[in-house]
């Protein structure tokens, strides 16, 4: 939860300390926070979803995730662009400046709607119910493994 946070926490910050006046270096922090967010983000989002469905499924869970997030880019940056050029444009720092600020207000109330919902999905899972999938040999195969559910 805290890595959705911090993730979150950045983007207003982006929009706060950007005047058309300020140097690039004074944005780095915040891009930085950013990526380690991101990347603090998805690992574990793609083991809470794998994990909270059969093995068997796995496959079609993972394709059904990566979709989600491929189509919500999409529609992130097509939404953000159309804000940035509603507000603001490339034509000089403070048109950027008048694009960029509510472009990156209205991503921040997403994210902050984000962390919301996810703190409002139930908390059990199955490792958290203590069943764990084991891995056993197969007689039929070999090398082959099966996965079943198996008390800790």
């Amino acid at each position: 939860m805290r890595q959705w946070i911090r993730l979150a926490a950045v983007i207003p910050l982006m929009a706060a300390v950007v005047t058309p006046a300020v140097s690039y270096p004074l944005l780095v922090p915040p891009l930085v926070l950013a990526g380690l967010g991101s990347a603090l983000f998805f690992a574990p989002l793609a083991s809470a979803m794998l994990s909270a469905v059969a093995f068997e499924e796995q496959g079609q869970a993972s394709g059904a995730a990566m979709a989600i997030r491929e189509l919500a880019a999409v529609f992130g940056v097509a939404v953000l662009g159309l804000v940035f050029a509603g507000h603001g444009g490339y034509a000089s720092r403070p048109d950027f400046v008048s694009g960029f600020v509510p472009a990156m207000w209205l991503a921040a109330g997403v994210a902050a709607a984000g962390v919301l919902a996810a703190a409002a999905l139930p908390a059990g899972s199955r490792a958290a119910d203590g069943v764990v999938c084991c891995r056993t040999r197969r007689r039929s195969a070999p090398g082959a493994f099966a996965v079943r559910a198996c008390p800790r």
